[in-house]
């Protein structure tokens, strides 16, 4: 009896060094060319030029990724492409409403390539590695609020890529810790924390969709009160939240590290909210 097989996955005959320097390449080159086009674009002449080459760059970058994504992206890629042939040869009074969506969608690719570009610097950081060191000698509960109440201020700039960076951060800091013989840290629970805080942003921030729909159904709502109200929400959640956690997060094996007490205004913190085990 002969089993089922799968059917075989989409490959590019290009070996995988090659297409990875060449996606390296075409990155930048997709940076480069929507930066200057989005600039020039009043002054420059040829700026259409850069953008359309922009937008044709980010096509062979996902030809290229195309491997090793998942076959669902591989189905709605495949449909993309036969859903602009059909709009093309039907419709072709909507091509440059395709064409805005083109444009649109290879800035949103351009954002993303960007935090992935930044992800190796911020590993490699020795600012952000004491930055980290002061985070996390805090206590459990400390440390969750804090990432907490963080990611909630850096969605509202980057909204997305926040949760990958704090868990790269968190992994790294508790692989050097636990190198130097100290006791390490949870990063599943900073990991969970920086999703707590990117979801909760959502509540208060007045630039979200959610801030905004409300507001404007509600014409008699005062804004600012909204916003005082929601985020005062937010942070009496985080800080339950944080307790939870630190009571539910088993100790790290390891010696407990003897790290140098926080100054200053952590030191009053602490005096209201004594350290938790971890």
């Amino acid at each position: 009896m002969t089993m089922p097989t799968t059917p075989p996955r989409f490959r590019l005959s290009t070996s995988p060094e090659i297409a990875l320097s060449a996606a390296g390449g075409l990155s930048l080159l997709l940076l480069a060319s929507l930066v200057l086009g989005k600039i020039g674009a009043a002054w420059l002449p040829g700026a259409g030029a850069l953008l359309t080459l922009s937008a044709a760059t980010a096509i062979v970058l996902a030809l290229l990724r195309l491997p090793r994504v998942s076959r669902i992206a591989q189905v709605f890629l495949a449909g993309a492409f036969l859903a602009t042939l059909i709009v093309a040869l039907a419709l072709p009074k909507a091509l440059p409403a395709m064409q805005a969506a083109l444009l649109q969608g290879t800035a949103f690719s351009a954002f993303l390539t960007a935090l992935g570009l930044i992800r190796a610097p911020v590993r490699r950081s020795s600012l952000i590695a004491r930055a980290a060191e002061g985070l996390f000698a805090h206590s459990a509960r400390a440390r969750v609020f804090a990432v907490s109440l963080g990611a909630q201020g850096i969605s509202v700039l980057f909204n997305i890529g926040t949760i990958g960076m704090i868990s790269d951060i968190a992994r790294n800091h508790d692989a050097a810790r636990k190198a130097a013989g100290k006791r390490g840290i949870d990063s599943r629970a900073m990991t969970l924390a920086a999703l707590r805080g990117t979801l909760l942003m959502t509540v208060w921030s007045p630039i979200g969709l959610g801030f905004a729909i409300v507001t404007s159904a509600i014409p008699t709502l005062d804004p600012v009160r909204f916003f005082a109200l929601a985020f005062g929400i937010v942070a009496v959640l985080s800080l339950a939240a944080a307790g939870l956690d630190a009571a539910a997060t088993p100790v790290p094996p390891g010696p407990r590290p003897q790290d140098p007490a926080p100054e200053g205004r952590a030191v009053r913190w602490r005096l209201f909210w004594p350290p938790s085990p971890g």
